[in-house]
This record gives C-alpha cells, structure tokens and sequence, in this order.
C-alpha cells in the first residue's frame, strides 16, 4: 500500500545568478501581492508590456488593467514586439485574411508572423479573428513558434498531462507538452491546465516571463519544485487510489524534471530529480498493471523503480532519503503482488 508520506529533493538552492531587477515604476492596479506582480513590471521595463494612461495612473499616469482579456491581434503584437526593431518599417498595407482591414495597427505583426508560421495563414486560414480573445493554446502556440521551438521537443513523452489534456493527437498537444516541461505553465492544485482558458492581460504576462526566464537558465529551482510538487501529487493519488491522477503527474513530473535537465545537464540535483520522477512514473504503471491483473509487469517495473532509486542514491548522496522512499514503496508493492 502506497502512504502518503512528506518527502524532500535535498537540493539546497541551485546558484542562478540574481534575478532581473523590477522596474521602478509601478502600475496602482497591480500590487505586489498580485500574482502577476513580478511578471508585469519585468515586462514593462522591457517595453513589452506599456499601461493605459489613466487618471488614477498613481505616480505614472498609468494603469495595467490585468484583469482585461487580450485579442489575439494583441497577443501577435506582444510576442512580435521582442523581434520587431522599433526603427524597423514594414510598409505591407493589406493582408489575404478576410477579417483584416487595410492599414490595420497589427498588420506589421501579421507581415512578420506569416513567413515564420508563427501563425497560419491562406489557404488553409483564410480569417486571422484578431478581435477574439487569445486562448491560453493559441498563445503558446504563437509564443513557441516564434521563439523556434521544435514542437517534436520531448517528443518521447507522448502521455495525458491532465484531465483535460488527454489526446495527444490534438494540434495544442505539443506545445502544452512544452509549456509544463519548461514551467512556462504549471498544473494548480486542481492538475487542469487549461488550453481553451481565454487569456488576461496578467496571464499573457506571466506565460511570457516564466518563458524568459527559461530560456535565460533562471527557471531552475522553479523546474525542481515543480518536479517535487507533481512526484507528491503521485504518492497521494495512489494513496487514495486515483491511479489516473497519478499518471497525469507522474506525466508532468518527467517533463519537468528532462526541461531542468536541458538547461542544467550537469547538475547532480537534476539528474537525481529525472531519476526519482523515472521511478515515480514506474511505480504508477505498475499500479496501473495490478488493477489490469498484470502481475509480471508489476512486478518488473517495481524492480525499475528500484534501479532508478539505486541510480539516483548513485549521482548523490544527498538523495539517501528519497531515493530510499522510492526504493521502500516499489518493493512493498512488489511483495504484495508475490503474495496474491
């Protein structure tokens, strides 16, 4: 039987350098207890991001409206903004989507995405919707595809990541699957991630920070939470049962752990983390093989399990305790299936 029981990743904290300052300036709608508040001002010291000149701007003038959902013209215009020189003209004045006017203020964006794929276009997109607000799948999508992120990234993982993101096969798959592997969106408490979720303005924020970071080498103690976070959730779910909510974050936890991993290959912690998320997903499909009656299967991948906590004591010593926690729950498990 599978207990739930607190667990530590002995991983002290992975040096990253110091994180980029805040801007000076503040927006009076978004206080520093917003969970937003980091991304924002980070975003807006960087001209990604500009408020809405408001009366009641404080000190500024301005105000952010964090809580307003952006279109998707506003989302192109966003991501196009970290590649578009400010000196740079582009004098296209129309495009072939039908809903697109002549001389519109995001035709620049649409001219810079269009030969990049960042967005489909004619045929087989004949309307762009640029007044429809942006879900959470589509940013990603346009996020990523500028950036020049493979979508076969992690293509090994081809697994349900939550309850509602299931089907692999959905044209969103892979860049949720990028998005939970690089932290740029983590499961809440709920384990949904929400792609059809229409975007705010402190949303678009917080993806577009977290993904910086990311590609900055700063999202590293994030990425080994986050892995800790989802290998609990494992150990819960099996321990009331709910074998599917442990495969979604055992799922998760391998992305994360393997994302920490491209950005620190070096670092023992990370490698402990992929090693002790490895033998968490064993151990979850090994719970899956006994309610399937598959006792030689369960069998066997209790014995993975036990390898990759022996693999992970290995790297580090400082694993000791949660390889030995891993290592004590596949053999457990295995008894009971000698048993029956």
């Amino acid at each position: 039987m599978i207990r739930r029981s607190r667990w530590f990743i002995v991983i002290g904290m992975v040096s990253l350098g110091a994180l980029p300052r805040a801007h000076a300036a503040s927006f009076p709608d978004v206080p520093k207890s917003h969970f937003a508040h980091d991304a924002i001002l980070y975003l807006a010291d960087r001209n990604i991001f500009a408020g809405y000149v408001d009366p009641k701007g404080g000190p500024s003038g301005r105000t952010f409206k964090p809580d307003k959902n952006v279109n998707r013209a506003e989302a192109l215009k966003i991501i196009a903004s970290n590649f578009i020189p400010k000196s740079e003209t582009i004098t296209l004045r129309s495009t072939d989507f039908t809903d697109v006017p002549d001389n519109a203020w995001y035709l620049p964006s649409i001219t810079w995405a269009l030969p990049k794929r960042i967005i489909d276009g004619p045929p087989s997109m004949t309307a762009f919707f640029p007044m429809r607000s942006v879900t959470k799948a589509e940013f990603l999508k346009m996020l990523f595809s500028a950036y020049g992120i493979d979508p076969k990234a992690f293509n090994d993982i081809a697994l349900p990541l939550s309850s509602d993101v299931t089907d692999v096969k959905e044209w969103y798959y892979p860049w949720m699957r990028y998005a939970i592997a690089t932290t740029t969106t983590i499961a809440p408490e709920s384990g949904t991630l929400a792609p059809a979720r229409e975007l705010t303005r402190a949303d678009v924020a917080l993806l577009l920070y977290r993904f910086m970071l990311y590609r900055d080498g700063r999202r590293t103690q994030e990425l080994l939470t986050e892995t800790r976070k989802d290998v609990e959730r494992v150990i819960t779910s099996l321990a009331k049962g709910d074998v599917r909510g442990a495969e979604y974050a055992s799922a998760r936890a391998i992305l994360i752990a393997r994302g920490a991993l491209l950005t620190e290959p070096e670092q023992p912690v990370v490698k402990v983390a992929v090693k002790i998320a490895e033998g968490y997903r064993a151990l979850t499909r090994a719970y899956r093989a006994s309610l399937n009656g598959d006792l030689e299967v369960v069998r066997k991948l209790s014995a993975d399990a036990v390898t990759l906590a022996g693999q992970a004591r290995t790297i580090s010593g400082e694993a000791k305790a949660l390889a030995d926690q891993l290592e004590k729950y596949s053999t457990s498990f295995a008894d009971q299936t000698r048993k029956k």
